[in-house]
């Protein structure tokens, strides 16, 4: 089973149902994104593999950048610089009295007209997106890479002579027009064509055309995950949207960060971290076996672990923890006996860092373990009321958490 595409799909469908501020939004309605999502998938579009093959073909292929001929309307007196108006220049030698008056349309070659403003405003755009980069993702080290290398060209197509200048004075608050867009979908360089695919990339974006935000979020969002990650990620983002629809609450989903001390989503009274300890935690007394590996550990000059859960669900409200999720992710055959084993033993240890404010034992039975390559038929004949609930990939893909939800109820 090829379980990448899989992961990668079922996380962007989930992402899209709250990125969008409803169900059935129809292409032309720019206003179904909110603001704040939209910057981010800006930010996506800037780093697409649309904006990369449009900077990289300008920058090989600069040839192909050609000015074209505008017509400027001028009235001056002497040299008739173009084709000559015969009417309008009667009706301006008659208003002004001066026979050397003339009405004219004046040929000039352009960088910012036509299919050239699609190329200068899909580029100019980009770099004003990417500046805005440090502000909304912080830096994140999964995108810093990348963004460092398409502006570093989108700066080199800024520097090109001709084409160059064009791009700088671009406005970005005036977008092409209908006839540009146009001339470029049709122009038999593929540089016009890039561009104009770039422009229609981020128009079906804005508008919230859902099967192209997927094609963008699986190709830049999450494809930085390692698989192991997407599984956790995959978990987390379970849990909460089944506990919302359980608990009946709104969920939110804020900014995804790997390990960020930020909540990962939010509803009713609850947040849910992805790789954080949350702010709950309280380190217990040690047991005597750890008691001896951090003696060691300090003999040898070295930090304790930082190990932490996979998923926790706080309820702020209450300062309890609501439920743990583990999740191990083996991407061949492997065990999946050694999968449970492993998390079985992480989440108890994980377990006893909120004993301060809930009881280990009812924490558990509400818990998560999620091994993928678990057999569904593996614990069907097992009693597992009283254990943490083991939950497959294929669980996971079809929802199929009922089992875990009957655990909660409204009054929890």
């Amino acid at each position: 089973m090829v379980v990448e595409p899989a992961l990668d799909e079922h996380i962007v469908r989930m992402l899209i149902r709250y990125f969008r501020q409803g169900n059935g939004v129809r292409f032309g309605q720019s206003d179904s994104l909110i603001s704040e999502d939209l910057e981010y998938l800006r930010i996506q579009w800037a780093i697409s593999g649309e904006l990369e093959n449009l900077v990289n073909h300008l920058l090989h292929n600069r040839h192909e950048a050609q000015a074209s001929q505008e017509f400027d309307l001028q009235c001056s007196s002497g040299f008739v610089r173009g084709r000559l108006l015969t009417n309008a220049t009667v009706i301006e030698r008659r208003v002004s009295g001066d026979r050397s008056r003339s009405v004219y349309y004046e040929p000039k070659k352009s960088f910012a007209e036509g299919p050239n403003h699609v190329l200068g405003w899909v580029i100019q755009m980009s770099r004003h997106v990417l500046r805005r980069y440090k502000n909304l993702l912080d830096q994140s080290k999964g995108y810093n890479a990348r963004v460092s290398a398409i502006s570093d060209r989108l700066e080199s197509c800024a520097r090109l002579s001709g084409i160059g200048e064009a791009i700088e004075q671009t406005n970005v608050r005036s977008r092409p027009s209908k006839k540009a867009v146009v001339q470029a979908g049709k122009s038999r360089r593929m540089l016009y064509r890039r561009a104009y695919d770039a422009f229609l990339l981020l128009c079906k974006i804005e508008s919230g055309d859902e099967q192209t935000v997927m094609r963008l979020l699986n190709h830049s969002l999450v494809g930085p995950l390692e698989e192991w990650q997407k599984f956790e990620l995959l978990l987390a983002l379970r849990m909460a949207e089944t506990l919302s629809k359980t608990l009946k609450t709104k969920l939110t989903l804020h900014p995804i960060e790997y390990g960020s001390s930020r909540p990962i989503a939010s509803f009713g009274d609850c947040d849910v971290y992805w790789q954080s300890r949350s702010p709950l935690q309280s380190f217990p007394e040690p047991e005597p076996s750890e008691r001896i590996v951090n003696e060691i550990l300090m003999h040898f000059k070295i930090g304790v672990g930082s190990d932490r859960p996979d998923v926790v669900v706080v309820d702020r409200v209450k300062q309890s923890v609501l439920a743990l999720g583990e999740a191990k992710f083996f991407g061949g055959v492997g065990s999946w006996t050694e999968g449970v084993r492993a998390a079985v033993e992480q989440l108890v240890r994980y377990s006893r860092l909120y004993s301060h404010c809930n009881e280990q034992g009812a924490l558990l039975r509400k818990s998560i373990i999620a091994v993928s390559n678990l057999p569904g038929d593996a614990m069907a004949s097992v009693d597992c009321s009283q254990t943490p609930v083991p939950l497959s990939l294929l669980d996971l893909q079809n929802d199929n958490m009922l089992k875990w939800a009957e655990r909660f109820s409204t009054e929890d």
